[in-house]
């Protein structure tokens, strides 16, 4: 911890990772990455940007969220506003995971402690009146 140092951080190009940051960033632009887990502290007050995702899980936590072009991801997240995919299928959802060091702290910090719209996903691609095909709740069992 204390390594970011509430920069903006940048994920890009990443195959068979686990990658864990456990300090506070601003932002996270994460960009292609293939098979990869990414675990994240609270971003603080920022937002996450994912553009191209491919078998991949994702533990993050941020004021607002867009993930475009995420095929067959598990993204486990905590976010205040409704999430928004883009180009995307096969996604699952279901809330944060990670559990850094202090995340009460962590949370309190980002304004990120109460509300969590994890399950309130918005897709761009799908103005039907009926849930979009493009993603679901993860299982219980499965997490």
């Amino acid at each position: 911890p204390g390594e970011i140092g509430g920069a903006d951080f940048v994920l890009s190009r990443l195959t068979d990772c686990t990658v864990y940051l456990c300090d506070t960033a601003a932002a996270l632009r994460i960009d292609n990455l293939v098979r990869t887990r990414v675990f994240a502290a609270p971003l603080k007050g920022g937002s996450v940007l994912l553009e191209g995702a491919t078998d991949c899980v994702f533990s993050l936590a941020a004021q607002q969220m867009r993930i475009h072009s995420a095929v067959g991801c598990d993204l486990y997240i905590h976010v205040r506003s409704n999430p928004i995919i883009e180009h995307s299928s096969a996604c699952r959802f279901a809330p944060y995971i990670f559990r850094p060091p202090n995340l009460e702290a962590l949370l309190q910090a980002a304004g990120l402690q109460g509300h969590n719209a994890w399950e309130k996903i918005e897709d761009f691609n799908w103005l039907r009146a009926q849930k979009s095909p493009n993603w679901s709740v993860l299982p219980e069992a499965e997490r």
